[in-house]
C-alpha cells in the first residue's frame, strides 16, 4: 500500500482547510503559558512578596496557575480540534501523521498535555508556601 493511498484513507479534510493560526496556537499556547507562569511566579516571589502575606501570595499563585492552565487547555483544545479535522482516528497510540498539518495538530495535543502537567506541578508551590521568601 503506498503512502498516498494510506493518507487518503486517514485524511478527512484537506490540509489547506485547517487554519495555520490554529495549528500554531495549538503548538505554542501551552509552552507560552508555562513560561508566563514561571516568569510571573518569580515576580510575585521577588517583588510583590514584600507587600503580600502568605495567604495573599498563595491566592496570587493559585490564580496565576489557574489562568495559565486555562490558556494551556485552550491550546490543547485547538490542537485537538485541528487533529480531528485531519484524521478519522484520534487515538493517542495510533498517531499516523502523514503530512505537516496532521503532524502539527497531533504534536500540539502532546505538547499541550505535557506543559499542562508542568503548569499543575508549578502551581503546587502555592500549597507549600510557609513563608513568603520560601517560594523563590
Amino acid at each position: 500500500m503506498s503512502a498516498a493511498h494510506r493518507r487518503s484513507d486517514v485524511s478527512t479534510m484537506h490540509p489547506a482547510d485547517v487554519s495555520p493560526r490554529r495549528l500554531w496556537a495549538g503548538v505554542l499556547l501551552a509552552p507560552a503559558a508555562w513560561i508566563a507562569q514561571g516568569s510571573l511566579g518569580w515576580y510575585f516571589g521577588y517583588q510583590a512578596c514584600a507587600g503580600l502575606t502568605v495567604p495573599g501570595a498563595r491566592v496570587s499563585l493559585t490564580i496565576l496557575s489557574a489562568v495559565t492552565l486555562a490558556v494551556a487547555a485552550t491550546g490543547g483544545w485547538m490542537a485537538w480540534t485541528c487533529w480531528g479535522q485531519t484524521t478519522a482516528e484520534r487515538h493517542p497510540l495510533h498517531i499516523t501523521a502523514w503530512d505537516r498539518v496532521e503532524y502539527m495538530a497531533a504534536g500540539g495535543v502532546l505538547v499541550s498535555g505535557i506543559f499542562a502537567i508542568a503548569i499543575m506541578w508549578g502551581g503546587l508551590i502555592a500549597a507549600f508556601i510557609n513563608e513568603c521568601g520560601g517560594m523563590r
